[in-house]
């Protein structure tokens, strides 16, 4: 049998777990002091990335480095304490622990049975990453998950699965529903309570409840 390519020695092992924590520590000890969110332009950020995944294995010390520098500054801080709506328990470090030994004692069960009983939950995911070895466009990764997942619900909150539309799609027609949205609007601009449009009222009565015309009016 060949040797596993992942098998590293247990000194090996520990310098890779301390480098990790280490930058965690170091990231949530400027937390504070840092930007909530730290952005730039969407050419610069594929210079960053845009490179396509290494079929070798490369040096961890360097992946770690391109992370902290490349991808890590640019994600939200919704743990931060300026963040509009924040949330005090978004995340603590015995938690993190709690979720590396859970992950380091279960994974190889967890894998070896989404191997043996796959889901469709499971082939969802076998296709994003498919698409992310295909694509480094993040419009088109963006639309590739919108089929996967569906488009959920218009009149509502849920946000995939089948959308509530009897004929047309968000994605397929998107065309269409942006004219007939320019549509409606100038309508309702015109006609604010649809006097003037007794039939299109009766067709709102008919298939919107209360809550539903409250939840359209919101936009």
């Amino acid at each position: 049998m060949d040797p596993d390519p992942l098998a590293l020695e247990p000194e090996r092992m520990r310098e890779m777990g301390y480098a990790v924590i280490d930058m965690l520590v170091a990231r949530i000890e400027a937390l504070r002091d840092g930007p909530v969110l730290r952005t730039d332009t969407r050419d610069a950020m594929r210079d960053r990335l845009a490179a396509p995944a290494s079929e070798a294995a490369g040096d961890f010390d360097d992946l770690l480095r391109r992370l902290d520098e490349d991808v890590l500054p640019y994600v939200g801080h919704f743990d931060h304490p300026r963040f509009f709506g924040y949330i005090p328990g978004a995340g603590t470090w015995p938690a993190a622990l709690g979720d590396f030994l859970q992950q380091a004692h279960t994974g190889d069960y967890v894998a070896i049975q989404a191997y043996l009983t796959p889901t469709a939950e499971t082939e969802d995911k076998l296709q994003r990453l498919r698409a992310l070895v295909d694509s480094d466009d993040g419009f088109e990764l963006a639309e590739i998950d919108l089929d996967i997942r569906g488009e959920g619900t218009i009149m509502g909150e849920r946000q995939k699965g089948r959308n509530d539309l009897k004929l047309a799609s968000l994605r397929r027609d998107r065309e269409w529903v942006v004219r007939a949205r320019e549509a409606a609007s100038e309508l309702v601009d015109e006609d604010p309570d649809l006097s003037r449009h007794p039939q299109l009222l009766a067709e709102i009565d008919a298939f919107l409840d209360d809550e539903d015309r409250e939840y359209l009016l919101k936009g």
